[in-house]
């Protein structure tokens, strides 16, 4: 029945951002970004890496977050990545018609933290 719906609508079933398919390019790219990050000089790699997500039709602001977040801590830290995550995060949802101000806080003390 969904096929039938996402046919006749025109769209596809990955262009849904909440579906299992999103979370799990999401989890991929964590992973990959993880492993990525215990080899050694591979910062401009994650970078890219993180690039290629954020230009996808599957990333969130959310997804964003938690990538930024989880850069920006832990002894592996990848400061480049964090600030590209956090302020393309930041952007989107100040885009947004109604922009989630306690997110917009979160991500702006995470960036002053990165400083």
């Amino acid at each position: 029945m969904q096929i039938l719906m996402s046919i006749s609508s025109g769209t596809q079933r990955g262009d849904d951002p909440t579906t299992n398919e999103s979370s799990f390019f999401f989890v991929y790219t964590l992973n990959a970004y993880d492993e990525r990050g215990r080899l050694a000089d591979t910062e401009q790699q994650q970078l890219i890496l993180i690039k290629n997500f954020a230009s996808s039709k599957t990333c969130t602001p959310h997804y964003l977050l938690q990538i930024g977040l989880n850069s920006s801590q832990g002894p592996q830290a990848n400061l480049l990545v964090a600030d590209y995550a956090l302020n393309t995060c930041l952007s989107t949802l100040l885009s947004s018609p109604s922009p989630d101000y306690k997110t917009v806080a979160l991500i702006v003390w995470k960036l002053l933290l990165l400083i």
